[in-house]
Parts: structure tokens; C-alpha cells; sequence
């Protein structure tokens, strides 16, 4: 999933393969971009991006794959909590699906 608001803020979550193994990751840009991932031992996924009033994010993730599983609130877990450096109520945010991969 991506939060984008322009090409200096945004939030991006998913799976990434590093070094042929998935990796929860999670890339936040402020002008300047840090990433954090941790181990996921499959390539599924389902995410919850909440955003809250004043610009920041929560991301939650969940590795069941089953539809009633997924619904339940504890299978979620804490992921990260972010911050976009804007003004949510002067800026248009927007959220959605994304995908790309590496060209060899």
C-alpha cells in the first residue's frame, strides 16, 4: 500500500524480497526516506493503514491468508507508527495498491 502526497512525502508498506527472502518493510519519506523491515515468513499479507488527524500513520499487518481469519481484530499486529511532515487539512493525500519489481 502506498500514502502518497507528493514525491518528497510518502508512506509505503508490503512485502519486499531482500536477498530472496520477504521482508515486512516499511519506507517512510520526508524528503529523506528511512525503511524498516522485519522478518515475514510468507508473501502474504493483509494491511490496515490508519491515518490519524494530524498526518501520522499507523500500519498494522496480518499473515492470514483466510477472509473470516483477517476480520478478526487480534490477528492484527503493530507495525510502526509514521509521521508525514504536512498539513492533513491544506494537503490531498492519496492512498492505494502498488506494485513494482526489479528489472533484470
Amino acid at each position: 500500500m502506498i500514502v502518497y502526497v507528493d514525491e518528497d512525502h510518502w508512506l509505503k508498506a508490503g512485502i519486499e524480497v531482500v536477498d530472496g527472502i520477504p521482508k515486512l518493510s516499511c519506507v517512510v519519506c520526508n524528503n529523506f526516506s528511512d525503511w524498516s523491515t522485519q522478518s515475514w515468513s510468507s508473501t502474504n499479507l493483509r494491511l490496515r493503514l490508519t491515518q490519524k488527524g494530524d498526518g501520522s500513520y499507523i500500519v498494522e499487518a496480518n499473515k492470514s491468508s483466510d477472509e473470516e481469519t483477517s476480520k478478526d481484530e487480534s490477528g492484527f499486529q503493530f507495525i510502526r507508527i509514521a509521521q508525514l511532515h504536512i498539513n492533513p487539512k491544506e494537503t490531498q493525500t492519496r492512498m492505494g495498491v502498488f506494485g513494482c519489481c526489479p528489472d533484470k
